[in-house]
């Protein structure tokens, strides 16, 4: 089955050290703290959750709020762009969880732990690239630069190849091809990592994967069309596909035939049509008229402004209307050729690792060398009355601290949190396993044809008068000879 798909998992927040070159663009920042009397380190930790309860304190907060809102505006205003924006793009690049191992951070602290096709191993680093999407960036799999000439598409490349956080060639990535059956398919172990999440980076109230399946030149808008996989469970994406050809319409008018070839469109940020990417970018013409800018993480033209915080945050409001209201794209018509996917999916929790399983599920298998094993915590207590020898010792553990660093835990603001639940298993709140494959040996193809062409046309009258007139090419000669050749030669008729 010939067919092509993207697969995109979004990457979680990250708190870590951002160099010295991003951070220097920052030092702007100034503290506001609302007024508050003298009191005691109780006090003060009901002082911060205090302020959005107590009605004394609404003024403060909405005082503290504006004040906040409005010095990072004016400094969006006054702020030099040409230096801004790079470091801007490469902070949200730093400040998400890398696809696979990379050799400055820590080997367990990645967003995809394994890779498994048709039952073998193979190295992460040479399938995956990290990718902006509308929700920050994301790891992909099939990828294809689709973006024209900018400086957006110079940071995106500029950041794929730098040695310090991709040390694969983009250029020289597997692609995955399609396969049928559970067995033949792409096997993923993901990693959440939910402890490392950034205070106040969450807007949503699930904890879980988001996967988009597309186009590979498609822009992955994962908050109108991700999938959501539960952590803790094993998940099966069954995908079907349906071709979509079109032969002997080129040369009609796209107006005429309602649909582009790769090559028509004149997209401004995309190098090739495709029905979503002229939506997306049509949206965002749409949106940034209406607010004078655009975020700095979507993909824009020369001219364009980058939005403060709070107005990218109405960009991404605005533009998920807009770009789900198909009559404001009027000049986007369908593709003439593409597949398109769809996914039947279904998922299973993990089940304890006890003596019915030990050594024969692959997540009970006692002699993995992972660094996080399930079955790892158990075995370890079983330890706990003796000298625990060093290979028992070395055995990674699944259990992890709720808050990954001793600031995170001292700036919880619900202060209660930190003295219960201060360590939970990753095997429920954080890892999953996905298999990728296609459930169907079979696709059903469409063409897109002239109804009627020249020699249609011809053949079909010609047929309608033998049929009714008994009229043939010899009777047309007949005719042409009495009425044409004998009027010449003078002859009677």
């Amino acid at each position: 089955m010939a067919s092509t798909t993207t697969a995109t998992l979004e990457s979680t927040s990250l708190a870590i050290e951002i160099p010295e070159e991003v951070t220097e663009v920052f030092n702007f920042r100034e503290c506001i703290e609302p007024e508050r009397k003298d009191t005691n380190e109780k006090e003060d930790n009901e002082q911060v959750i205090d302020i959005f309860f107590n009605p004394s304190e609404e003024m403060n907060r909405k005082v503290l709020m504006q004040n906040i809102q409005n010095k990072s505006e004016e400094y969006f205003r006054n702020a030099d762009m040409s230096k801004l924006y790079p470091n801007l793009f490469k902070l949200l690049w730093y400040a998400t969880l890398p696809c696979y191992e990379l050799p400055l951070l820590s080997k367990d602290h990645h967003l995809v732990k394994s890779c498994q096709l048709a039952g073998n191993d193979l190295d992460c680093s040479k399938l995956f690239t990290k990718i902006p999407t509308d929700l920050g960036m994301c790891c992909s799999l099939n990828y294809e630069e689709a973006i024209k000439q900018s400086a957006y598409a110079d940071l995106v490349q500029e950041m794929q190849s730098s040695s310090e956080f991709d040390i694969k060639d983009v250029a020289n990535k597997t692609k995955v091809p399609a396969a049928v059956g559970i067995r033949n398919g792409l096997k993923l172990t993901l990693d959440l990592h939910s402890n490392s999440e950034s205070l106040g980076s969450i807007s949503h109230d699930f904890a879980a994967f988001r996967v988009f399946i597309g186009h590979p030149t498609e822009f992955p808008s994962i908050e109108e069309s991700g999938i959501l996989l539960q952590p803790g469970h094993e998940h099966y994406l069954s995908l079907s596909s349906q071709i979509f050809t079109a032969s002997g319409i080129k040369d009609l008018d796209p107006e005429e035939r309602q649909c582009f070839f790769p090559d028509e469109g004149n997209l401004d940020l995309y190098k090739k049509y495709t029905f979503q990417n002229c939506r997306f970018e049509c949206g965002i013409k749409l949106t940034e008229k209406l607010l004078g800018c655009t975020p700095w993480y979507l993909p824009q033209g020369s001219n364009s402004t980058i939005c403060d915080p709070w107005t990218a945050i109405r960009f991404s409001k605005l533009l998920g209307g807009v770009h789900s209201n198909i009559s404001n794209c009027q000049n986007c018509l369908p593709d003439c050729e593409m597949t398109e996917t769809s996914v039947l999916l279904s998922n299973a929790k993990f089940r304890t690792c006890d003596s019915r399983n030990l050594n024969l599920s692959p997540l009970c298998d006692l002699t993995s060398t992972v660094e996080t094993v399930k079955w790892g915590k158990d075995v370890k207590e079983q330890y706990e009355n003796t000298d625990v020898p060093d290979y028992i010792q070395l055995l990674g553990s699944p259990m992890r601290n709720t808050y990954y660093t001793k600031a995170m835990k001292d700036n919880e603001m619900l202060k209660t949190l930190t003295k219960s639940d201060t360590v939970y298993n990753a095997f429920e709140r954080d890892i999953a396993i996905i298999n990728i494959f296609f459930g169907k040996t079979t696709a059903i193809e469409y063409e897109k044809t002239r109804r009627m062409t020249e020699i249609d046309f011809i053949s079909s009258v010609g047929g309608l008068f033998g049929l009714f007139l008994g009229f043939s090419i010899i009777s047309f000669i007949e005719i042409f000879y009495w009425f044409i050749i004998k009027l010449v030669r003078g002859d009677e008729i």
